[in-house]
């Protein structure tokens, strides 16, 4: 969720644009997480079903709760170890470092990890 200017803007300064397909981004779909429909969007655009997809974000609210309801593989990236809100969306994993992430998803069986 954010403008698309700012946040290609940073994936430029960083020299990824190549690791990226495309830039799915509220203001210009319409939509914003959690709505299952911006994660449905990606999923098409990727030519992709959800159940065979995976999203990793920092929000449990809007990262993974969204991925979940829309039936993708939801990924909760913590950094810092945080005990999840109570009543928050539950995982399906959860990583620290985003080098954790293939792993996690290799043969991965969505269901949640607490």
């Amino acid at each position: 969720n954010g403008l698309s200017e700012t946040h290609v803007a940073k994936v430029d300064a960083l020299g990824l644009r190549g690791y990226f397909d495309a830039f799915l981004m509220p203001d210009v779909t319409g939509i914003a997480k959690p709505d299952p429909r911006q994660f449905h969007l990606a999923c098409r655009h990727l030519g992709v079903a959800p159940e065979e997809g995976a999203h990793v974000g920092d929000s449990l609210v809007s990262d993974v709760g969204g991925a979940a309801t829309a039936g993708l593989f939801a990924v909760w990236f913590n950094p810092h170890g945080r005990d999840p809100d109570p009543g928050a969306a539950r995982p399906h994993a959860e990583v620290r470092s985003l080098r954790e992430v293939p792993g996690r998803l290799n043969g991965a069986a969505p269901r949640p990890t607490r």
